[in-house]
């Protein structure tokens, strides 16, 4: 009977890896070759925990369980999730990709009273119920995110964005992160 078990968990995980597979590559060839809404994909970048360490310290004072957070393009939900329960504040992400999208709901799961996640375009979005605005985008989307922003969002709303600026807004202040592997980048702080 226990080989039998083994036997159909292994049948089981198999089939959802491969599932999970194929979307992978479904969301691949989405963000290489069409638009969504006449929107083009941005490809899913998770990351990476030293930044979340780093942005996890600076938000210390900037962010209170009142504060409602937005993330643009959640991906998995990581950053959210880990905002969420460390100020006990509620969340929202809008993520377009279905890999992502669904990593996402499996991570915030057992939190989804705090957090929601769409499968949406956050541009078809209104801003002004978010006191926290949270992105890791492209620079092309950089200046549609700000005339949104400056459209939408309520005096006092803290912006912050992971490598990429506001093209005409200056921040209050800006972590640059250690290399790893080559790669560096910063965060951006804003307030309105």
């Amino acid at each position: 009977m226990l080989e039998w078990s083994l036997l159909i968990l292994a049948l089981l995980i198999s089939i959802s890896a491969s599932a999970y597979a194929i979307i992978l590559i479904y969301d691949l060839t989405l963000t290489t070759f069409f638009k969504f809404n006449g929107q083009k994909l941005i490809p899913y970048v998770t990351s990476k925990n030293f930044l979340l360490k780093k942005l996890l310290e600076k938000t210390v004072g900037l962010i209170s369980p009142i504060d409602k957070i937005l993330e643009l393009g959640c991906g998995n939900a990581k950053i959210l999730k880990a905002l969420v329960q460390k100020y006990d504040c509620t969340g929202v992400g809008y993520e377009l990709q279905i890999a992502p999208f669904l990593s996402a709901l499996i991570r915030t799961y057992f939190l989804r009273q705090k957090i929601k996640i769409h499968h949406q375009n956050f541009f078809n979005i209104n801003f002004k119920n978010y006191t926290v605005i949270y992105g890791y985008l492209l620079p092309y989307l950089m200046p549609q995110v700000e005339e949104k922003i400056l459209k939408e969002c309520a005096p006092g709303t803290l912006i912050i964005l992971n490598s990429f600026p506001l093209p005409n807004l200056r921040p209050f202040d800006t972590i640059k992160l250690p290399a790893k592997n080559e790669l560096s980048s910063k965060i951006f702080f804003y307030r309105l």
